[in-house]
């Protein structure tokens, strides 16, 4: 039931499970370098630093033959409640640029279902191509992947509304708790049993890879969190938990634990979760007392929030699970990949690398001045607080593709070694200056020469951090004029006229 008295049956789910093939079949595959070399693929999407040439498409609009077994690992991706749109793309798109086999079960594809469905980008792989080859920023773009919407069945009155698409409302929640928490429950079903069916589904390449990971955001990073599957666990290099806190709010039912896993996980299994400092839907109050999640807890005397994902993994006494806060500029934003590009690149690429360790990585390191760590339990977790990488002002993206009022950090940082996976034998040279101060000095320097540069290369990146500080009043200043009208289009999921963020 909505604020407005509004009453929405939602149908029952199929029980079968082959009734949601279709997220595996109309998956969304990004290939890095290494598979566009073996298969001989004509490459149609190049990273930001324009360097590592990629592939980008849906699974059927692969050539026979290619083989899938070619990269440093498989990543399987949930995107968020609106599908592989908006940060959600950049972050499969990073994934993919650190040499990792990036496949995205597409929740919007089962129109048969009549739950959700949103009109395809038609030939995407071919899309793609033109877009590149027209010199497009399409990293920037708002939507890639589909032609149509989905209308959200509590605010688009004027068409017929589809019960999976929504848009979260603190005034609906609070009309009805106990419908909404069982409404939320249903969506978190619809995704688990279309990961699980993926997952069956799985090309042997894929599901045998070196490594495994299981990444989401918003709405899939909470699938991503909870889910679990005793034979997929034992596969399972880490999970990557984007956009959400892991904790009991109005998104989970009342009978649901936050816990990671279901609680069946072991207790050395690799975790990386990243938030905004000031996300709009789940950060905790005396941060940002307008979020979603603190006013419905507020007003219906719900438990306090922490707004991360820490306290869980302490609860669960994950040794290997990293929770990071990034503060985005003190913006309220949903979406990590536009304010926080670099830095959200960087630890990305950094846990695939080498999950098991990642509390030691060099984007960690406080020798790199860009994270601070808050909170260390001693059975292992911890979490940081991590500034983006590089202190240039928030500009608006480059094209014309964005949503309305976003602002982006668009100066990109090469991550030169660190974005070449650990089962690679391969070394990059290129590094900038930024890049050795902010990600390298954490690595094992070798030789007296390389400990200079390192030396020097630390006092370049404090010079740059300290006019941070400077670039950040003057982007206050701006962004809160624009804030009331660009706020809902900054979180890396909503667009006009589709679902609505979590």
């Amino acid at each position: 039931r909505t604020a407005a008295g509004r009453v929405y049956p939602s149908p029952p789910l199929p029980t079968a499970g082959d009734a949601y093939s279709y997220a595996f079949e109309a998956s969304v595959l990004a290939l890095p370098a290494a598979c566009v070399a073996a298969n001989r693929l004509s490459p149609n999407w190049t990273d930001r630093a324009r360097a590592v040439h990629l592939w980008i498409g849906r699974q059927s609009e692969l050539p026979r033959g290619v083989t899938l077994g070619c990269g440093c690992g498989t990543v399987i991706f949930l995107g968020g409640s609106s599908g592989l749109i908006g940060d959600s793309w950049k972050y499969a798109n990073m994934m993919a640029a650190a040499g990792y086999v990036v496949l995205a079960p597409d929740s919007f594809a089962g129109r048969e279902l009549g739950l959700r469905y949103r009109v395809p980008t038609p030939n995407l792989a071919a899309e793609t191509r033109r877009a590149g080859a027209a010199g497009s920023e399409r990293f920037w773009c708002a939507n890639n992947v589909y032609r149509g919407d989905c209308p959200p069945f509590n605010t688009d009155v004027e068409r017929p509304p589809q019960m999976g698409c929504y848009s979260s409302s603190a005034s609906d929640i609070l009309s009805d708790p106990k419908g909404w928490r069982s409404y939320y429950e249903r969506i978190y079903e619809l995704r688990r049993r279309e990961l699980e069916q993926t997952l069956r589904l799985l090309p042997r390449s894929l599901a045998h890879a070196p490594k495994m990971f299981l990444a989401g955001a918003s709405e899939g990073a909470m699938v991503v969190a909870r889910f679990s599957n005793p034979e997929f666990e034992a596969r399972l290099s880490g999970r990557i938990v984007l956009q959400w806190s892991c904790e009991r709010n109005y998104y989970m039912s009342c009978n649901a634990l936050p816990s990671l896993c279901e609680g069946r996980c072991a207790s050395s299994s690799p975790v990386l979760a990243l938030i905004g400092q000031l996300d709009p839907y789940f950060s905790a109050g005396g941060t940002n007392a307008s979020s979603i999640a603190d006013k419905v807890a507020r007003e219906s005397g719900g438990a306090p929030l922490t707004g991360s994902c820490y306290a869980q993994m302490r609860t669960q006494r994950l040794s290997r699970a990293i929770s990071v806060v990034l503060p985005q500029h003190l913006l309220p934003l949903h979406g990590l990949g536009t304010a926080s590009p670099n830095i959200v690149h960087a630890l990305l690429s950094a846990f695939l690398r080498d999950p098991a360790e990642m509390v030691t990585s060099p984007p960690l390191a406080p020798e790199a001045g860009l994270c601070v760590l808050r909170a260390q339990d001693a059975a292992g977790p911890a979490e940081f607080v991590c500034s983006e990488l590089g202190a240039e002002s928030l500009r608006l993206p480059p094209g014309n593709c964005s949503w309305a009022g976003e602002f982006a950090h668009s100066v990109n940082y090469e991550l030169g070694s660190l974005g070449v996976c650990a089962t690679s034998a391969r070394a990059s040279v290129a590094l900038t200056p930024a890049l050795a101060a902010g990600i390298s000095l954490g690595a094992a320097a070798v030789g007296a020469a390389l400990a200079l540069l390192c030396l020097r290369v630390v006092s370049l990146i404090r010079g740059r951090f300290r006019a941070r500080s400077r670039h950040t009043e003057l982007l206050d200043a701006r962004s809160s004029r624009s804030a009331g009208t660009a706020r809902s289009r900054r979180d890396g999921e909503t667009e006009p006229g589709a679902s609505g963020a979590v």
